[in-house]
């Protein structure tokens, strides 16, 4: 039996060529392979439910709907809550990763595409899949953090330094919708809301999180506490994702970049006076250039904790989180 043996693959890609050249590699895997030409295809597809599909392999930047267009479309639909969903782009960097994962994708392959890790992601989601809801493959009681650690790693290839990148993402990310669901005043508002913040921690691995979201959302769905106790609920619901934050990054040993950065102290020793003005210049501007001159100054200087705080804060575009270490006041 081939690897991809009896699974249904529907392929976007707005190039002909890209497509018949992935289908022919499948098809070689024992997969059977439909195509799309762009986002709006592809939604057309599944909801014509003239066949059933395992999984979407999909590009990103297309025309008349992108890959995340297609997938936020595609997720607002309930028959199509559990199909894997997997972003095939040339665009590596966190923070488009993270947009693919935020509207609900499952995976992300980069370009030029390794056939073997693809064919490995492919059969992880749907192994996921056959045990429940793929944005729920997270065990709810990990054994000590070790099946939830293997997990995440397998999700990310391995990658900490992404997960590191991605969960400094996640943790704005959760912050706005917090807010946001704590102003929610509407029930279609609350459930869009709380969508969001199941699928952004699903990805990250907060099991708790997740716990406590499909809780809310289950009794508001049914009606079954008064609006103070739900209002309770999701107050509690920064102190979970604190704690769950604070395990994942013990579990992979990941360095926390604020209490860090509380610590760190800037003089002439560490950036001269001119070196100061231009990156407070570039950054006040959201000028990208700046990421590869501090980028230059980093390699100049190797092993200096604030101007790898700085760079890091510069290269996932946090620009007013380098610009508040630069200049506190």
């Amino acid at each position: 039996m081939k690897k991809l043996d009896k699974i249904n693959i529907l392929l976007v890609d707005d190039s002909e060529l890209n497509n018949e050249a992935l289908k022919e590699l499948l098809e070689l895997h024992g997969a059977t392979v439909d195509t799309a030409l762009n986002g709006q295809q592809l939604v057309d597809t599944l909801l014509a439910k003239t066949k059933e599909f395992d999984i979407v392999l999909t590009d990103v930047d297309m025309p008349v709907l992108t890959g995340i267009q297609a997938t936020e479309i595609i997720r607002e639909n309930d028959d199509f809550e559990s199909l894997p969903i997997v972003a095939i782009t040339g665009n590596a960097k966190p923070e488009n990763q993270w947009a693919c994962f935020k509207a609900g994708m499952n995976g992300h392959i980069a370009k030029p595409i390794d056939l073997h890790k693809l064919c490995e992601l492919i059969l992880t989601l749907l192994s996921s899949k056959e045990l429940g809801n793929v944005h729920e493959s997270i065990p709810a009681q990990p054994n000590n953090g070790k099946g939830l650690k293997q997990q995440i790693l397998e999700r990310f290839d391995n990658n900490v330094e992404l997960i590191e990148r991605l969960l400094a993402l996640y943790e704005e990310e959760f912050d706005k919708q917090l807010k946001c669901l704590k102003k929610a005043k509407d029930l279609q508002s609350t459930r869009s809301i709380l969508h969001a913040i199941k699928g952004i921690s699903a990805t990250m691995g907060m099991v708790d999180v997740l716990a406590q979201v499909n809780s809310i959302a289950a009794s508001e769905l049914h009606n079954e506490l008064p609006r103070s106790k739900m209002v309770e609920k999701i107050q509690t619901l920064s102190k979970v994702n604190a704690e769950n934050v604070s395990l994942l990054k013990s579990m992979l040993k990941l360095s926390d970049y604020n209490a860090m950065s509380s610590k760190l102290v800037l003089d002439d020793s560490v950036l001269t006076q001119d070196e100061c003005k231009e990156i407070k210049l570039m950054l006040k501007q959201n000028d990208l250039s700046v990421i590869s001159y501090i980028k230059k100054i980093r390699n100049q200087r190797p092993d200096n904790a604030f101007i790898e705080q700085l760079f890091l804060y510069a290269d996932q575009l946090r620009f007013k989180k380098a610009l508040s270490l630069i200049d506190p006041e």
